[in-house]
């Protein structure tokens, strides 16, 4: 007989120790490096939340 098994994790990373996520390096790419355009980019358009 032959088992078969399977598990599948989660992992929550509620305070970014995993996972460094800050819109600011998306918007980066997008202006082309201009860390200025892009922080405006983000006050403007996304606001402060």
């Amino acid at each position: 007989m032959s088992e078969t098994l399977s598990r599948t994790d989660f992992v929550f990373d509620l305070a970014g120790v995993l996972v460094d996520w800050d819109p600011l390096h998306v918007y980066l790419e997008i202006c082309g490096g201009d860390r200025r355009e892009a922080q405006r980019f983000l006050s403007t358009v996304m606001g402060d939340e």
